[in-house]
């Protein structure tokens, strides 16, 4: 199964519609989910940790004045170490946007974590509801029974192929000392790529044309308003209760992706 998947993950490269079609008749949604922490970390280590130190948490010194001592002496001639400095850290405004984007974007490692979780929490149900919103398919509880595996598997592939040569490119430049304006740029440049393959899969899945999938890619990425209220996920008495309360709905999505996968091995057959 490794080694199919892994063949499947790199079709994505040269032939994206082709790629997401086999992932959803044969690919694992687990082997995805398992790619993207290991892309992840990688991206972790070669592109936003350094985005991280120069934009979101630039160091700073503050100057901490201390009390002056009585004397009878004129302030111009009391020694110059009446202040002390004290590193901090704070946002800068990013290229062309300024602070508009800080509420939407973070470079930290809890931030990358949250959307890896809002992936499948947020990003997969929004884009299920906003296509289903252009292209009247059903309810939006068929839907989200019948088609959440394996868009949840498409996405989770699409987002490992975008993100992977951006984290190896950063890890490869860290030696050469690269800019922060060529780091943003390849930060960007994974978010497109990413936009550009879920196309292919949303046109693979529900047959949609192309100006719906474009429609919908670009309104689904609203989801990370919503990441930061999946920090409540933090605690393992919500975990564990929400797991005993959602897990006949959970499971039954996931048994229709493995039904479907299996009715198409049995036609092969």
């Amino acid at each position: 199964m490794i080694a199919y998947n892994t063949r499947l993950f790199f079709t994505i490269y040269y032939r994206p519609l082709a790629a997401m079609s086999e992932i959803i008749d044969k690919g694992s949604w687990l082997y995805g989910a398992a790619l993207v922490v290991l892309v992840s970390a990688l991206l972790q280590f070669g592109v936003t940790t350094r985005l991280y130190n120069t934009f979101e948490a630039a160091p700073v010194v503050v100057p901490q004045h201390r009390a002056q001592p009585a004397t009878k002496n004129p302030p111009s001639e009391i020694a110059d170490d009446s202040t002390d400095a004290e590193l901090s850290s704070r946002r800068l405004p990013l290229p062309v946007v300024g602070n508009l984007a800080w509420p939407f974007i973070s470079f930290s490692s809890t931030s990358v974590i949250v959307s890896i979780v809002g992936l499948g929490l947020l990003y997969v149900p929004l884009t299920l509801f906003v296509v289903n919103l252009f292209e009247h398919q059903g309810s939006f509880g068929v839907i989200l029974q019948r088609d959440y595996g394996a868009l949840l598997a498409c996405t989770l592939m699409a987002w490992a192929a975008a993100h992977l040569p951006v984290a190896l490119a950063g890890l490869a430049l860290d030696r050469l000392r690269p800019s922060p304006i060529d780091d943003l740029a390849l930060w960007l440049l994974a978010k497109f790529t990413f936009g550009a393959l879920m196309v292919c899969a949303l046109r693979t899945i529900f047959g949609v044309s192309y100006g719906t999938a474009i429609s919908t890619v670009s309104l689904s990425w609203v989801s990370v308003f919503f990441e930061s209220s999946l920090g409540w996920l933090a605690s393992p008495f919500i975990i564990y209760f929400g797991y005993s309360y959602f897990r006949t709905d959970i499971g039954d999505i996931l048994s229709s992706f493995r039904t479907r996968q299996g009715f198409r091995r049995y036609l092969e057959a």
